[in-house]
């Protein structure tokens, strides 16, 4: 597909930001992957680990401004005053 879009539209279809967002997903899936959780309950130990997943990996896409549309949307929800905005 990438090849198709390079060739025959002369368009880029990636850039450095959708790299950096590759490898902070990469990273944090590590990250959680060796992270030891001894919960009885596999509900909760999936729901532990998808939501500091989402944590540890919109934290930097936020801080690094990689997307607009991300940032503009949580700041639309953040309040004034907890974070300088971007």
């Amino acid at each position: 597909m990438f090849i198709y879009i390079w060739k025959k539209l002369k368009m880029q279809p990636y850039s450095w930001a959708t790299f950096i967002m590759l490898l902070t997903g990469f990273i944090v899936g590590v990250i959680i992957y060796f992270i030891p959780f001894t919960l009885g309950n596999k509900i909760i130990l999936i729901s532990l680990k998808s939501s500091i997943f989402v944590l540890l990996y919109s934290l930097p896409i936020y801080y690094f401004k990689i997307s607009l549309d991300i940032n503009s949307f949580i700041n639309k929800y953040l309040p004034d005053g907890i974070w300088k905005k971007y």
